[in-house]
C-alpha cells in the first residue's frame, strides 16, 4: 500500500483489532512485533517524504530568486509539495536567513484542486522594510485564510496556516498578491 492517510489509517486499525483478540500472549506478541515493524518503515517513509519536500520548497523559493535577482516578491505554489507545514516552515526560515529583504507568500496543497477532503497549508514572511511600510504577516495570512478556510497564525515577521479548500488557492494567490499592492514594494 502506498504512503498516505489510507496507510496510515488501516494501520491504526490493525492495531486496536490486534489489541482486541483473544488469542494467546505469544502469538499476540509476535504479531505485535510485525506490526511494530510495518508502523516504523511507514514512520521512516513519512520522515523521507519530509525532507524531500522541505528540499523541494526551499531548493523553489532559491531558484526563483535565482532566475528573478530584481525581483521582491514571490507569490505562488510550491510543485511537488503537499500540504507539509514543515517544508511550507523550512522554506520560510531559508528566505528569513538568506533572502532578508524578499517578501514570499507559500501555497502547498494536498488533494486534488475542486475535489473536498484536501488540505492547504500556507504561510508568509514579511521582511522589516515592508513591515515599516505597514505589511503584516499575520494581517497577510488572515487574508489568505478567508479565501481557503481554516486559520493561520505566528508571530514577528512569520505566519503559517492550514486551509480546508485547495480549489481556491488560484484565488488565494490573487487575494495574496491584492494585499501587496497596497505597498510600495
Amino acid at each position: 500500500m502506498k504512503h498516505g492517510s489510507e496507510k496510515e489509517a488501516e494501520v491504526k486499525s490493525v492495531q486496536q483489532e490486534l489489541n482486541q483478540l483473544n488469542i494467546s500472549a505469544i502469538t499476540k506478541g509476535r504479531f505485535r512485533e510485525r506490526v511494530a515493524k510495518v508502523v516504523k518503515a511507514q514512520l521512516d517513509e513519512q520522515k523521507a517524504v519530509q525532507k524531500k519536500e522541505m528540499k523541494l520548497a526551499t531548493e523553489a523559493v532559491t531558484k526563483f530568486f535565482d532566475k528573478n535577482k530584481d525581483e521582491k516578491v514571490f507569490v505562488g505554489r510550491l510543485p511537488g509539495v503537499g500540504a507539509n507545514s514543515k517544508a511550507v516552515g523550512e522554506a520560510l526560515n531559508s528566505v528569513k536567513a538568506k533572502m532578508v529583504k524578499k517578501v514570499v507568500y507559500l501555497f502547498a496543497l494536498e488533494g486534488e484542486e475542486g475535489k473536498e477532503g484536501g488540505k492547504v497549508v500556507h504561510g508568509c514572511y514579511v521582511p522589516e522594510e515592508a513591515s515599516k511600510q505597514g505589511a503584516s504577516a499575520t494581517e497577510w495570512a488572515n487574508t489568505v485564510s478567508q479565501v481557503v478556510g481554516g486559520k493561520a497564525g505566528g508571530k514577528g515577521a512569520t505566519c503559517i496556516g492550514n486551509g480546508t479548500e485547495p480549489g481556491k488557492v488560484d484565488e488565494a494567490v490573487e487575494a495574496a498578491t491584492k494585499y501587496l499592492e497596497r505597498f510600495k514594494l
